[in-house]
C-alpha cells in the first residue's frame, strides 16, 4: 500500500483531479481495510465483564448472617456507587466449582474442601476472598448430654451435613481423644440444620456456632460448643469466594471495585448494624429477628476488623489442606500459593489475623 501511495505521489501532478480521486480511494482503501478493522477489534476483544461491569455470585453455601455485607452492599447500593451491577444466585442445578470450572459462571461461594479436592485434580481456580476471617463450625453437643469430650461420641449419633471431610473431622478429633472413632453412627442432611434436624434424634452436630446454633437455641435446643482447633491442627475454613484465576487477572479493576465495595459494606455493617440486619432480613424474611441480632452481635465480636475482611487465611488454609492429604482425601499435594490469592484487596492489611474465634 505504501509503495503505491509513493508511485502516486511521483506520477500524478498534485493539483490533477484525477490524482485527488485516486488519493481518496487509496486513503478509504486503507481506513476500511486496515485502521476501522482495528479499531473494531479493538472494541470487542474487551472483557464483556468489564464492558457492562456486572457479575453474577453464585451461592451454594447455606445463607446466614455472616454474608450481611453482601446483603447491605445490595440494599445500599454500595455496588452500584461503585459502578457495578452485582447478581446473588442461589439453587443452581450444578456445583459452583463445577460452574466455574467450566465457564457457567465466573465466580461463586463454596467451601475449602470444594476448592482444594478440585484444585488437586488439576483444575486451577482459587479463592480469592473469604467471607470470614474465622471460621465457626463447631460440634456441638445438648446441654442435658453427659457428653463432655470428642471420646465420650462413642456409640454416639452425629448429624453433619453429609461430606466425606466432615465425617472424617468427627471421626479424627475422636481418634485425637482416645476414643473409638469407629464406634460412632452418623445423621445426614443437607442445607440449614434447625429446619432439617427438626425432627430427628441425635446426640452431637456439626454447624455453625454463630447462627445455626443460635437459633436451635431459640427453638428449645440448647448446646455446648467442642471446637475442632483444641483437637486438630486448623479451624475448618469458611467460605471461600472463588473464579479462574486467569478470569481475575482480566478483570483486575472489576474484582477490585467488587472487593472495595465489600470491605466499605462491612464497615457500614459494623458501624450501623440495625440498618445491616434490615437489609439482610429483606432478602431472608423467613429468618428470626431476635436470632439475626444475636448472630450480628457474634460475628462482630470476632471480626478482625476492616484491614481484615475477605482476607484468605493463608495459614489455616494451608494447614487445612496438609492435613486433607494427610488423610488421602486429596489427589495432589498443592502449594499453598496456588490456591488462593490476597492480591485483589487495595487496602493495606494491618495484622496476620487469626481464623480461631
Amino acid at each position: 500500500m505504501l509503495c503505491v501511495f509513493i508511485f502516486m505521489q511521483r506520477n500524478f501532478p498534485t493539483h490533477c483531479f484525477f490524482s485527488s480521486l485516486l488519493k481518496i480511494f487509496f486513503l478509504g482503501v486503507v481506513f476500511c481495510g486496515f485502521v476501522f478493522p482495528a479499531l473494531f477489534f479493538a472494541q470487542t476483544s474487551v472483557d464483556p465483564s468489564l464492558k457492562n461491569r456486572s457479575i453474577t455470585i453464585a451461592w451454594e453455601e447455606p445463607i446466614s448472617p455472616i454474608f450481611a455485607p453482601f446483603f447491605l452492599a445490595l440494599g445500599q447500593d454500595i455496588f452500584k456507587k461503585n459502578n457495578l451491577e452485582v447478581k446473588i444466585v442461589q439453587n443452581l442445578p450444578y456445583r459452583v466449582m463445577e460452574a466455574v470450572v467450566n465457564n457457567k459462571i465466573s465466580m461463586g461461594f463454596t467451601s475449602a474442601e470444594n476448592l482444594l479436592t478440585t484444585q488437586s485434580l488439576g483444575f486451577r481456580v482459587v479463592a480469592f476472598a473469604q467471607a470470614s476471617f474465622f471460621s465457626d463450625l463447631v460440634l456441638g453437643v445438648k446441654n442435658t448430654s453427659k457428653i463432655n469430650r470428642p471420646k465420650d461420641l462413642e456409640g454416639k449419633k452425629i448429624a453433619l451435613r453429609g461430606t466425606k471431610v466432615e465425617q472424617k473431622i468427627i471421626q479424627e478429633m475422636v481418634k485425637a481423644d482416645g476414643g473409638d472413632f469407629e464406634n460412632l453412627s452418623f445423621l445426614f442432611f443437607s442445607g440449614y440444620a434447625p429446619i432439617d434436624l427438626q425432627k430427628q434424634e441425635w446426640d452431637a452436630i456439626f454447624l455453625h456456632e454463630g447462627w445455626e446454633k443460635i437459633v436451635l437455641a431459640e427453638k428449645g435446643v440448647e448446646l455446648r460448643s467442642i471446637k475442632v482447633k483444641d483437637f486438630l491442627p486448623f479451624n475448618p475454613p469458611s467460605s471461600l469466594l472463588v473464579a479462574k484465576k486467569e478470569w481475575l487477572v482480566k478483570n483486575k479493576p472489576l474484582v477490585q471495585d467488587l472487593l472495595a465495595s465489600l470491605q466499605h459494606a462491612f464497615q457500614l455493617s459494623a458501624e450501623k448494624p440495625e440498618r445491616s440486619m434490615d437489609s439482610f432480613l429483606e432478602k431472608q424474611p423467613d429468618f428470626s429477628r431476635t436470632a439475626v441480632w444475636k448472630s450480628f452481635q457474634y460475628y462482630q465480636a470476632l471480626s478482625g476488623g476492616l484491614a481484615d475482611y475477605g482476607y484468605v487465611d493463608a495459614k489455616n488454609l494451608a494447614d487445612y489442606g496438609k492435613w486433607l492429604k494427610n488423610q488421602k482425601l486429596l489427589v495432589e499435594d498443592l502449594p499453598i500459593e496456588e490456591t488462593f490469592t490476597n492480591s485483589f484487596f487495595q487496602n493495606k492489611r494491618l495484622s496476620n489475623g487469626s481464623s480461631s474465634p
